[in-house]
């Protein structure tokens, strides 16, 4: 059985033994950022709506709104109830905006995906993802320091959360979650475009080789940018856009589901 099947089927499962129904599954983790190694996990995501009365509940607050199957073999599946996922959205939670942006998509409801980009184009915060991704960055490069015979992985992820920053001020727009996306949209670069090429494929197949000795031009590029991290965070401005459209989107949806 592929591993598409396999995740259709433990999806199915989640659906019949929690009585809610998926709207919206996706790949997350390195296979859907385009660089996993032969082993990756896949990494599921998913959106989940309960029946209506549940939502209805005095004791709501007190209720799970996430679902986690954990890891299983090479699946790991967890997802988050839909008023959770609309209250994130409102806030632009960048690992959320890029699950809308996944190339692998598992399943999607009656084109629920596509609504809630939507609605998250609307109330979308450049300054919220900055700050996210900066944070990253530096939290990464800090490992980095402690650690300089490090691993192509955290190399990556290192890039991964800069070249955000670069998205976000060139397009103040969601960061997509396709990493090569973002390397050849925002570097003008040969050298450091070709060594990262270099590096993920290195990623992929598995050979991270040694940080010193292949990665002299990607480390000269991680140094120049991480200076540029406080002023690429303070240079968004603006607020979150409200609850108005999203209360609407979840009182919608509810009724487009249990119609």
């Amino acid at each position: 059985m592929s591993a598409h099947d396999r995740i259709a089927d433990v999806l199915a499962s989640i659906e019949n033994y929690e009585d809610v129904r998926i709207l919206y599954a996706c790949e997350s983790g390195s296979r859907g950022w385009g660089y996993p190694s032969k082993d990756s996990d896949y990494d599921v995501r998913f959106v989940y709506a309960k029946p209506l009365d549940w939502y209805l509940a005095v004791e709501l607050d007190r209720q799970s709104d996430v679902i986690e199957r954990g890891v299983t073999g090479d699946l790991d599946v967890s997802g988050w109830d839909l008023k959770k996922t609309l209250f994130l959205l409102a806030k632009s939670n960048p690992p959320l905006l890029e699950w809308l942006s996944s190339p692998i998509v598992y399943h999607d409801r009656d084109a629920f995906g596509a609504r809630l980009l939507e609605l998250a184009s609307q109330t979308f915060s450049a300054k919220a993802s900055a700050y996210h991704y900066g944070r990253m960055a530096k939290q990464n490069h800090d490992r980095l320091r402690r650690d300089p015979n490090c691993s192509a992985k955290l190399l990556l992820y290192i890039l991964r959360p800069l070249f955000a920053l670069r998205w976000l001020a060139e397009r103040r727009a969601i960061v997509p979650m396709s990493f090569d996306t973002m390397v050849e949209s925002c570097s003008d670069d040969e050298s450091v475009k070709t060594a990262i090429r270099d590096l993920v494929d290195r990623k992929r197949s598995g050979d991270e080789g040694d940080r010193a000795r292949d990665h002299t031009r990607i480390l000269e590029f991680i140094d120049q940018e991480i200076e540029r991290v406080d002023e690429a965070i303070t240079s968004h401005d603006g607020q979150p856009a409200g609850f108005e459209a999203v209360n609407r989107f979840f009182r919608s949806e509810l009724q487009r589901v249990w119609a």
